[in-house]
């Protein structure tokens, strides 16, 4: 993980103002990552968003679809695969394993790391937001499939 100068892990949490939440590459190819914690939180409404996204990015439904099967579905690059690696276990975990990070490491940096810890956060708080407060979909987005199932009453799906 990220080290201070004391050997601690502050220097994660003080890595100052150039860490942005725009360096990890999230369009087009990085659409999956969002509607991986959707499929995982059961967040319809964040689903269709991001299907629509990244259909007028100009991916097929195929690719859409694939990641309702996770990071071991066929068709992913080894860097996706990863990638959707690192989102399940901070949706199950609220952490990005050793192993995974240091997959990660040897492609992003530190700041592009922070970064995607961020925004798979972002969407979490996102995802529990929309699911509790019943956010209906935008009358565009009813026709979008696949739809990941009607949530019941009480917020379990």
């Amino acid at each position: 993980m990220v080290a201070g100068s004391d050997g601690s892990n502050r220097g994660a949490v003080v890595a100052g103002p150039e860490a942005s939440w725009s360096t990890v590459g999230w369009e087009p190819e990085g659409f999956e990552r969002a509607r991986r914690v959707a499929a995982l939180r059961r967040a319809e409404y964040e689903w269709a968003q991001h299907v629509h996204l990244a259909r007028e990015a100009g991916l097929g439904d195929e690719e859409i679809e694939r990641v309702l099967e996770g990071p071991g579905a066929d068709g992913w690059s080894p860097l996706d695969a990863t990638l959707l690696t690192a989102v399940d276990e901070l949706v199950a975990d609220a952490g990005i394993s050793d192993a995974t990070w240091s997959a990660l490491a040897a492609t992003y940096d530190v700041q592009q790391l922070m970064d995607l810890v961020f925004t798979i956060g972002a969407y979490e708080l996102l995802a529990m937001a929309f699911n509790s407060f019943g956010l209906q979909l935008d009358e565009d987005l009813e026709a979008t499939r696949p739809r990941l199932g009607v949530r019941s009453e009480g917020g379990s799906s």
